[in-house]
């Protein structure tokens, strides 16, 4: 597994008061397993928490679903972000944020 992470930040221009209309700061993560790509997102304000947007194979991207969580590339990069301290929720994107269940995180203990 190869993992790219990369701080973003995503804001309107200043207003004349020098504020902005909106901000957001995040930390984005690539997991690459060869032709498979996991991406994830962890705002700023909420560091403990990172939500799976997108699932890429063969080049060909989409929005995860549920269909995905439990396959051993999700549950490696499940492990890699719970062993850097991202640990208080995991969140997949399918028109929702759900959270991940509690049955998957004893299959991380064996990846």
């Amino acid at each position: 597994m190869e993992v790219l992470k990369t701080h973003e930040i995503d804001c309107s221009e200043k207003d004349e008061n020098g504020y902005y209309d909106w901000h957001y700061e995040y930390d984005l993560y690539e997991f690459s397993f060869g032709a498979i790509k996991l991406h994830a997102r962890s705002y700023s304000d909420t560091p403990k928490e990172v939500s799976f947007f997108a699932y890429e194979k063969n080049g060909e991207r989409s929005k995860y679903d549920n269909n995905l969580i439990e396959q051993r590339e999700f549950l490696k990069a499940l492990k890699y972000l719970k062993d850097l301290g991202i640990y208080d929720k995991y969140c997949f994107f399918n028109g929702a944020y759900p959270i991940v269940p509690l049955s998957i995180w004893a299959k991380i203990e064996n990846t």
